[in-house]
């Protein structure tokens, strides 16, 4: 009897536009402006998406799995999208329909009937399907096994303040304690609770018990998720991926806003002056808060993470990390 394989479903996703970055990085603000994009749908989250990557990365799915999973899944997720099923009518949740620049069209849409007309839709759009995501670029030598038809926004952020916003939530106690609300994959290293990125770094075990610890850990996984990220940023090839600084959209929203249409093939539509006034930009970045916050992790922080953080910066602010340069060649 031949071995039985999974067969791959045909695929009538249309294009991800994944908006990635490392947590905390200011990605709620793309769930408004995104959608005020020609052709974009609602924005969206898939963290059944990510774990299945995850799962990649720690050898719990396999290639062949994933791929035949997320075929379905993304499918699924298309075909719902134009019959209005499964809408998210939660006005206060970013993906609440009532924040999309036509509530109407899903509303529109529960009425029609599902069938053969649906699929033949999803396969003949054009449309755009927005996700946020979490450390997929990060992740990427595991995206890179799937057969998938997405473009990447890659969001950074300054070190300083992501570390900081990473300590300010808690996240170095909670991972150890497996807060049961941070609905990630963790790892036990030893006796102690770790967060999958551990995966990617791989760090030595006999440091643990005086430096992955509260900011420590934050600031350790973090600066791993940036190598990474940096890393597998220049795998990508260049037609799939865009870089976009947290601070430049503050500052310079209409700059960016249209660098992403002309990457998507987009236009910018009438409802974005609405959406940047619900992303509350342009705004003003204070300099002196980010050198608060440096004070306050440089007292947590043990000197050599402390001292690798301001470097971090410096490389940031310079050329974001070398991607600047190499965006250019």
């Amino acid at each position: 009897m031949s071995k039985l394989k999974l067969s791959l479903h045909p695929s009538m996703t249309p294009t991800l536009v994944l908006v990635d970055a490392i947590a905390r990085s200011g990605k709620a603000i793309f769930s408004d402006l995104m959608p005020a994009l020609s052709k974009m749908e609602h924005i969206q989250f898939c963290y059944e998406f990510e774990i299945i990557l995850q799962g990649m990365l720690l050898d719990g799915v396999t290639d062949e799995f994933a791929n035949a999973f997320l075929r379905i899944y993304f499918n699924e997720l298309s075909y719902n999208l134009q019959i209005g099923r499964n809408v998210n009518c939660r006005a206060l949740d970013q993906t609440g329909v009532q924040n999309f620049r036509d509530p109407e069209l899903y509303f529109k849409r529960m009425l029609l009937q599902d069938g053969d007309e649906i699929v033949k839709k999803c396969m003949e759009s054009d449309i755009l399907i927005p996700i946020n995501t979490h450390e997929i670029l990060a992740n990427y030598s595991q995206l890179s096994k799937l057969k998938l038809n997405y473009k990447m926004i890659s969001l950074w952020r300054n070190p300083i303040d992501l570390i900081y916003s990473w300590v300010d939530r808690g996240w170095g106690e909670r991972y150890s304690l497996n807060d049961p609300r941070a609905f990630a994959i963790n790892l036990s290293l030893g006796d102690q609770i770790v967060p999958w990125h551990f995966a990617i770094t791989q760090p030595d075990s006999s440091v643990l018990p005086n430096q992955f610890s509260g900011a420590n850990l934050c600031a350790s996984v973090v600066f791993s998720l940036i190598d990474s990220s940096v890393s597998n940023f220049k795998k990508v090839p260049k037609p799939f991926i865009i870089a976009t600084k947290f601070e430049d959209i503050c500052t310079d929203p209409e700059f960016e806003i249209q660098k992403y249409a002309d990457f998507l093939g987009c236009e910018v539509t009438d409802y974005m002056p609405t959406a940047m006034q619900k992303a509350r930009v342009p705004r003003l970045l204070q300099k002196g808060d980010r050198e608060r916050k440096y004070s306050l992790l440089e007292s947590q922080l043990v000197p050599e993470l402390s001292s690798k953080l301001l470097k971090y910066a410096e490389n940031y602010e310079k050329d974001l990390y070398g991607l600047q340069e190499a965006s250019c060649n």
